[in-house]
């Protein structure tokens, strides 16, 4: 997560979500994509979640930005 300013937990979190999805991406499973959309979701949920941050460990422009860009790569795994 370069270039966001996040405290050590929160990135290690979204690092570790991100991380999940290009474990299922790789896996023997993934002309499925299931498991990774549903991996992809739960970062988007996981960002939702720190809503109540914003402003303090995660900037607005910073939690539209991460859900944004999730948003186009669930976009293209479920296509």
């Amino acid at each position: 997560m370069t270039g966001y300013n996040l405290k050590q937990g929160i990135a290690n979190s979204l690092d570790a979500k991100l991380q999940n999805v290009m474990d299922a991406l790789s896996a023997a499973n993934a002309g499925q994509r299931q498991d990774a959309t549903n991996r992809m979701q739960a970062f988007i949920n996981t960002v939702e979640a720190h809503e109540a941050q914003r402003g303090k460990e995660l900037s607005d422009a910073e939690a539209d930005a991460l859900q944004a860009y999730a948003r186009r790569i669930l976009g293209v795994l479920v296509q």
